[in-house]
């Protein structure tokens, strides 16, 4: 199933391409997550292992829900990992499911897979540069908190954090952040956009939130 950004704004993977994003759009029902390996200098011992990356991910930072990659793509040149495929169905990103504070995440992708960033989800991930999910429907609490994103089309994300006010979602973003959501988010709070997302846009000019 291919991203389609729509609603007259996107309408193409290189119209994303063109909004700053470089990452490169997974097959269907894949989980890819592209890992900096200039900041994870021998987090393993062979790098082309998916099995050992499987492990880093599982167990080096307590994963509740195990990760089950199919295929590992590691480029010296860059250097960079990417890890393809995923034979959980409706995860859930918790503070424990291995990606919290891990600054070598660079970019995750997913196509049907992950339901949920809980809170603290992707907390201090300052390297994280791209989220593309078209099956989250709810961000937790501080899920973003100190991280590195930049781009966010999580078109039918329809709740951030556990209210219609700012719940720190974005808190301590390094640098602006371009979204999209669904528009149940655009009168949530009252008739006025989620607080979190004003939050955003208040406190990081150069924002900009498209409405699905």
């Amino acid at each position: 199933m291919a991203i389609n950004i729509s609603k007259g704004f996107c309408y193409s993977k290189q119209c994303a391409y063109d909004l700053g994003t470089r990452f490169q759009f997974p097959p269907p029902d894949v989980l890819t997550i592209t890992l900096d390996y200039n900041i994870l200098p021998g987090a393993v011992v062979d790098p082309n292992s998916v099995s050992d990356w499987n492990t880093y991910l599982n167990f080096l930072d307590g994963a509740l829900q195990p990760y089950e990659f199919d295929s590992v793509v590691y480029d010296p040149a860059g250097p960079q990992v990417v890890l393809y495929g995923n034979s959980s169905i409706n995860i859930i990103i918790t503070s424990q499911s291995g990606l919290t504070q891990d600054a070598g995440i660079a970019n995750i992708s997913d196509d049907g897979l992950i339901i949920e960033l809980g809170n603290l989800a992707l907390f201090n991930t300052f390297n994280l540069q791209n989220l593309i999910s078209e099956s989250i429907v709810t961000i937790g609490d501080v899920a973003f908190r100190g991280s590195g994103i930049v781009f966010q089309y999580t078109p039918n994300c329809t709740q951030l954090g556990e209210t219609s006010g700012d719940d720190g979602v974005y808190l301590n973003v390094i640098d602006p952040i371009t979204v999209f959501v669904s528009s149940v988010l655009e009168t949530n709070n009252g008739g006025n956009p989620d607080g979190d997302i004003d939050f955003l846009l208040t406190n990081y000019p150069g924002s900009t939130v498209t409405y699905i």
